[in-house]
């Protein structure tokens, strides 16, 4: 486990992208994060690769307006995409970003995998419930991360967990996390792992 820690704090802002023609071209593995713009999503990164400022964490939702590559080492990438459903832009904008968002689930092949941050304390949002749609449809793996598990007690977090899996039927890997606490890094870092590596 040491070694996947270290492996990951190696991690470096790479480039960023509007489109998927902008993409790396030498990406070989990567894993996108996605999430409701209030949900820590830069924050998950940074803890991820134990690094405070790598992913710029915002006090307006909805900074992240591009594709954000990260590359952890040689050519896997950790993908940072744009928050939804607080970010203050117009719909032209959003319907772009939209756009985009399809053409890189649908034809990104390296993309393995797509991180859903969610607050364990809110119900799944229709957004969410469309990118682990979308995820599927296009054969990849979703992952729901519960972050914000600090905010809650370990019950409320372990009664949380059990719904989002029985909800799913236990095909929709789920996991407690803080990335206040750092809770839960241990086993979605083995996950995270173990994805690029298959």
């Amino acid at each position: 486990m040491q070694d996947i820690f270290k492996l990951f704090n190696k991690t470096q802002f790479f480039k960023s992208a509007t489109m998927l023609s902008q993409c790396p071209a030498q990406s070989t593995a990567e894993v996108a994060i996605i999430g409701r713009s209030n949900t820590g999503k830069s924050s998950f990164i940074n803890v991820i690769c134990n690094q405070k400022s790598l992913c710029r964490v915002g006090k307006t939702p909805g900074r992240t307006q591009h594709i954000n590559f990260f590359n952890i080492i040689d050519n896997w990438f950790i993908v940072d995409l744009p928050g939804f459903g607080f970010a203050k832009i117009s719909k032209k904008l959003q319907q772009a970003w939209h756009k985009e968002l399809n053409n890189y689930l649908k034809k990104r092949d390296a993309l393995k995998a797509v991180f859903i941050i969610v607050d364990i304390r809110r119900d799944l949002t229709p957004d969410d419930e469309d990118i682990i749609k979308m995820a599927i449809e296009y054969n990849l793996l979703p992952v729901i991360i519960l972050n914000k598990a600090d905010k809650i007690s370990k019950s409320a977090a372990k009664n949380q967990l059990m719904i989002h899996q029985k909800h799913y039927n236990n095909e929709v890997p789920c996991f407690i996390f803080s990335a206040t606490k750092k809770q839960g890094i241990d086993a979605v870092l083995e996950k995270f792992y173990n994805i690029l590596v298959n």
